[in-house]
Order: C-alpha cells, then sequence, then structure tokens
C-alpha cells in the first residue's frame, strides 16, 4: 500500500528563503532611518526642555542666559557645556544651587562646598549639602536629561582640574541621546556633551576669515557675536575611546579653506539666509549642538537648536 508524501522540494525552499532575504534588504535600510528619525526627535526634544530651562532661567537672573566663556571667575577652565549642565540641573544632576558662581569648583562665594564629592563614582554628601537639596532649584526636571561627570566620560580629562573626583566640584555635562560610548565607573551607555554657546549682544560680527584670539587669560576680547572657544578645551579631549581624535568643528583637517581653529565653527553656524555673510543663527540667544548619530562634532548629522 502506498502512501503519497507531499511537501517543498529543495529548489522550492531555497526560493521562498531568497525571497524572504530580498524582502529584508528592501525593509531594514527603511527601518534604520525610522530609528535615526525617531533618535533625531528626541534629540530635539532634549533641546527643547533645555530651552524652556534656559527662559526660567533667563527670567530669575537679571534676564541673562547662562554664562559659556571657556574660564570661570577664577580663570579655571569651565566651559560653555558645564556651566549649562550646573545652571540646568546642578553639578550632579539634583538641581541648581542659587549661591552657585558657575565655578568648577562648586564653592559659594563664602567657600562654602556647594555640591558633592564623588568619589569611586558615587556622589558623597555633607549634612549642610543634604539640607540644601531641598532649595535647589532643577530649571530642566526630565529624567531623560542626562548629567554625567567628565571624568566617568574621558578618562583624560586634561586641564579640568576639578573634573577628577577626589578634588571635589563638578565638571559634569549634559550628555546627548545617542549613547554611543560607555560610562567608565558604571558601564553604562551614555551620548557625548552638548555644547553650548551664548551669543554676546554687544558684537556685531561673525567673521569666518577672522576668528579672533583663542580666549585666553588677560588676552584680547573676541568680537565675534558667537566665542568659538567657549568649549574649546572640551572639544580637545577628542573622543572617549580616541584622545587624539580631531573634530572637524575643532578644526577642519580636510578643509584647506578654513583649516585652523575656530574658522570651521563659524562656517557651520553662518547663517546662510542672513542677508549678511557675517550673521550667524540665534544671534540674540544661544547656540546648542549635539554630535548626532556619528559623535563627531562638525559634521552634517550634527543636530543644532537652528535646524529644523
Amino acid at each position: 500500500m502506498k502512501r503519497n508524501v507531499k511537501g517543498f522540494s529543495i529548489v522550492e525552499l531555497l526560493t521562498v528563503m531568497s525571497i524572504i532575504v530580498l524582502l529584508l534588504s528592501l525593509l531594514l535600510p527603511g527601518m534604520n532611518m525610522v530609528r535615526r528619525y525617531a533618535k533625531d526627535l528626541t534629540q530635539r526634544s532634549q533641546f527643547h526642555d533645555i530651552e524652556v530651562g534656559q527662559d526660567l532661567f533667563f527670567n530669575d537672573y537679571d534676564e541673562e542666559y547662562v554664562n559659556s566663556s571657556r574660564f570661570d571667575t577664577d580663570d579655571n577652565e569651565y566651559c560653555g557645556a558645564m556651566k549649562l549642565c550646573e545652571a540646568m540641573k546642578g553639578q550632579d544632576g539634583l538641581g541648581f544651587h542659587q549661591d552657585s558662581m558657575l565655578n568648577e569648583d562648586g564653592l559659594s562665594a563664602s567657600g562654602e562646598e556647594l555640591y558633592p564629592n564623588w568619589g569611586t563614582g558615587l556622589p558623597v554628601y555633607t549634612p549642610a549639602q543634604i539640607r540644601s537639596l531641598r532649595a535647589r532649584v532643577k530649571y530642566v526636571d526630565n529624567d531623560k536629561i542626562n548629567v554625567t561627570p567628565l571624568s566617568q566620560l574621558y578618562s583624560n580629562v586634561g586641564l579640568f582640574t576639578a573634573a577628577d573626583p577626589n578634588e571635589g566640584g563638578g565638571c559634569a555635562v549634559i550628555t546627548d541621546v545617542y549613547k554611543k560610548y560607555r560610562n567608565i565607573e558604571t558601564m553604562e551607555k551614555v551620548g557625548l556633551p552638548i555644547l553650548y554657546y551664548r551669543a554676546d549682544g554687544d558684537k556685531l560680527s561673525h567673521n569666518i576669515d577672522d576668528p579672533g584670539p583663542l580666549e585666553t587669560i588677560g588676552g584680547l576680547p573676541n568680537e565675534n557675536i558667537y566665542n568659538y572657544s567657549d568649549n574649546y578645551d572640551l572639544l580637545n579631549l577628542g573622543l572617549p575611546d580616541e584622545p587624539t581624535f580631531v573634530h572637524p568643528l575643532f578644526k577642519d583637517v580636510a578643509d584647506l579653506t578654513y583649516p585652523n581653529e575656530g574658522q570651521s565653527f563659524y562656517k557651520v553656524t553662518r547663517n546662510e539666509k542672513a542677508p549678511s555673510i557675517h550673521q550667524p543663527y540665534n544671534k540674540n540667544t544661544y547656540i546648542l549642538i549635539a554630535a548626532g548619530h556619528d559623535g563627531i562634532y562638525g559634521t552634517r548629522d550634527d543636530i543644532c537648536n537652528f535646524k529644523k
């Protein structure tokens, strides 16, 4: 007695598998584009939260946005990204202390330590600091705004002396949403710092061909609306896993037209729709820059608060 057995031949199976592979090859690029777009929207949402916080800070502090200069009042390196982080969420992410001088050591005018010592990765608070937590202000009250101490992102913190957790102080930054790297202490994925530059309303220029002198202690002032050196030392740290890397925003080594520090920043932030070539975007407020998917500042996928 014969039994008829029905099934797929090898040729039929290979044909079906080929069709599935072809469909996946067509769908995956589209899915990746959707994921990239969603990530960019999340980054823009983070920028919106920062903008709201900046407006609140503006109203509380004599109609001034957060300072972004390369140095603090004690002439220590404490750049725009770090000042923005402290003003929005504090050096530990638990709020801005209103007695702060926006200095890297986190001290008040009377020498009081306002923020904790980070020790071996966890903040260590004094009794006075614990009592002050209730009075601190979170200008950005959003769990999606990540605050990362610089020493937990880069191994070569360089001139940022307070980035050493044993020295106290902060040097923390707000990191972007792309999370290409890992926190040295916790091994959790983190992004790169959000760069912050505040406009100087007393200046009128945005000169690509003459970026002006690098801000130094007691040096010549920069006559441009934005000072490219506000985040100079931070960009000079390269990448967390490649300290010698040169960001195009720091120095465009591939562009012989703009080969020097500063010129690339003014090229990227120039308002192409303005009647004058010497006008930046956001000439009366501030600029935020995230490194984007590639983790490199100064490339086409950067997310900025002037790009819609």
